[in-house]
């Protein structure tokens, strides 16, 4: 939660305006969220997603920016239900 905080943070900054950078940046804070978890589970996925990609469009809405930045939580929600996919392959739990 604590790197979702930190980006939702960056993004909200006046001069930052790079959309591709937050993406890795989330995509990479959500698999690292699961993999740090060390549980293959997909309810646990989902949550480590939402943790993740949350705070970007709470804070961007709250600031009066777009919906559109409810793609940060899809992107963030994507890459943990991914990696927690693939750490139930390589574990052999599925």
């Amino acid at each position: 939660m604590a790197a979702g905080l930190a980006l939702a943070w960056i993004d909200t900054r006046p001069g930052f305006d790079d959309t591709g950078v937050l993406v890795v940046l989330l995509a990479v804070a959500a698999t690292a969220a699961v993999l740090l978890a060390g549980s293959p589970s997909i309810g646990r996925g989902w949550l480590l997603g939402i943790l993740v990609g949350g705070p970007t469009p709470i804070l961007e809405i709250m600031n009066g920016g777009q919906a559109a930045s409810l793609a940060a939580l899809v992107v963030a929600l994507a890459a943990a239900l991914l990696a927690s996919i693939l750490l139930r392959g390589v574990r052999g739990n599925g």
